[in-house]
């Protein structure tokens, strides 16, 4: 038997969580039980941050839009080992302050 979740995910969040190798236990974990909720007024999205990754989370908390990571150390490894970077933009940025800040 499956358990019905709280949300669904986009076709794009599918596609990057197997990019990224990120199961659905941390998925669902970071999304039942966040370290920190943020609201993105540049992207009208949540930000649900736990542990390596941040799910972008629809304003109604229904659909997560996308996955990703929450750290500037695994932003760069992602992008050293290459990977399909098909339809994401590559950041230019060097000093990664476009990643969400928790609060302090």
């Amino acid at each position: 038997m499956t358990t019905q979740l709280p949300f669904t995910m986009s076709k794009h969040a599918v596609e990057r969580a197997l990019e990224m190798n990120v199961d659905g236990a941390e998925i669902r974990a970071c999304y039942d039980r966040p370290e920190d909720v943020l609201w993105s007024r540049k992207y009208s999205c949540w930000w649900f941050v736990r542990g390596r990754i941040t799910l972008s989370v629809s304003e109604d908390r229904a659909c997560v839009i996308t996955v990703l990571w929450s750290n500037e150390h695994d932003w760069r490894a992602d992008y050293a080992r290459g990977g399909d970077l098909t339809g994401r933009e590559r950041r230019s940025r060097t000093d990664m302050a476009y990643l969400p800040r928790r609060r302090t």
